[in-house]
């Protein structure tokens, strides 16, 4: 279960106490977010506040810089899981964060809602979170915990000490789209990302981390339902949220017109998500094994035009599992077998 309550605000201009020449279409955007995961294992509780710009440098180029980016996240245990029990890599994923970035993303997008033709869109982003507060830990005397050697600062939130992140995250999202014709087309995703947790902690945030599955890539499978690497799922652990520091995804898909604002696709999604340091050797990314952890999946979706949104219903089929020593599984293409997806809009 998932809950989020979020508010934005935004101004039709760059504030700032500076003097700055403002661009073409422009926008400050102030937002603040609560957010709550319950799951069996555990809750999940964020609230985050944020200070965007947003500009259009010139046609289809958008600009994103995040200034300031917090969030506080905590972890609840439940009668069932003891933090405590946990390894050290999963005590450190799991443990109560303070989250300051900073982040630039840009986007291109030459599609032409007037002209059937080709089009792409892609979008590159950059973040980095605790640089300025491990640089300034010591002047203003933080408290500090020593462990293996490796120096750890926190600061007093809520009459709370709690650990600051330190990481660099960096995604590419790649999107090309193909028009048949008016009712036909075939579009295509690329993703990959990687976030890398270095100085203030061993593992980066479990918020900030990556996700597989849902409805919008993997469509087989659940969000956070996707192991890593080549891990076998196990339900009676918490580890059954998975995240990872490196992800890489493609998807395929036709889309075609069934009948006036009645449409379908038909669809592939490949792809997972690794870690980069954890203590499950199965779980880790190597170049050499890359393509052996592959994820698999294929299905058809049914989505209805409102004109002004789309609603959308995707089922998906395993069609291989990383962890299996099966290569292809094409006995999972039956219904019982089936992941069924809700959504508004198209997954890309």
């Amino acid at each position: 279960m998932e809950s989020i309550l979020s508010v934005d605000f935004s101004v039709p201009s760059l504030i700032s106490p500076f003097k700055i020449r403002d661009k073409s279409m422009t926008k400050t955007i102030l937002s603040v977010s609560i957010n709550k995961q319950k799951r069996p294992s555990l809750s999940i509780n964020s609230l985050t506040g944020s200070y965007i710009y947003q500009w259009t440098s010139k046609k289809n180029h958008q600009h994103n810089l995040s200034l300031l980016n917090i969030s506080d996240v905590n972890f609840e245990e439940t009668s069932t899981y003891s933090i405590d029990n946990f390894s050290q890599y999963q005590q450190e994923i799991y443990s109560d964060r303070l989250i300051p970035t900073s982040s630039y993303t840009y986007k291109y997008n030459n599609q032409d809602a007037n002209k059937l033709k080709n089009h792409y869109f892609i979008k590159i982003h950059l973040e980095s979170s605790g640089n300025i507060l491990r640089t300034l830990a010591n002047p203003l005397g933080f408290n500090k915990e020593v462990t293996d050697g490796n120096i750890s600062y926190f600061v007093n939130l809520w009459n709370k000490q709690m650990k600051f992140s330190q990481y660099l995250k960096t995604s590419i999202d790649y999107r090309h789209y193909w028009k048949i014709d008016q009712k036909n087309s075939i579009a295509i995703r690329t993703m990959g990302g990687i976030i890398y947790a270095y100085g203030n902690n061993d593992q980066a945030p479990f918020i900030k981390k990556f996700i597989a599955g849902g409805a919008n890539d993997l469509r087989a499978w659940q969000s956070y339902e996707m192991p890593n690497g080549r891990v076998q799922p196990d339900s009676e652990n918490i580890s059954t949220l998975y995240t990872g520091g490196v992800k890489f995804i493609s998807c395929l898909e036709y889309r075609f017109n069934i009948l006036k604002q009645l449409k379908g696709a038909v669809f592939s999604d490949a792809g997972n998500i690794w870690e980069i340091k954890s203590d499950v050797q199965d779980a880790n990314f190597k170049w050499n094994k890359f393509i052996d952890d592959i994820a698999v999946n294929i299905g058809f979706g049914i989505r209805y035009d409102f004109q002004y949104f789309i609603l959308r219903s995707d089922v998906g089929f395993r069609l291989r599992e990383p962890y299996e020593n099966k290569k292809w599984q094409w006995e999972n293409i039956k219904i019982p077998s089936a992941q069924f997806n809700f959504g508004l809009g198209y997954p890309f």
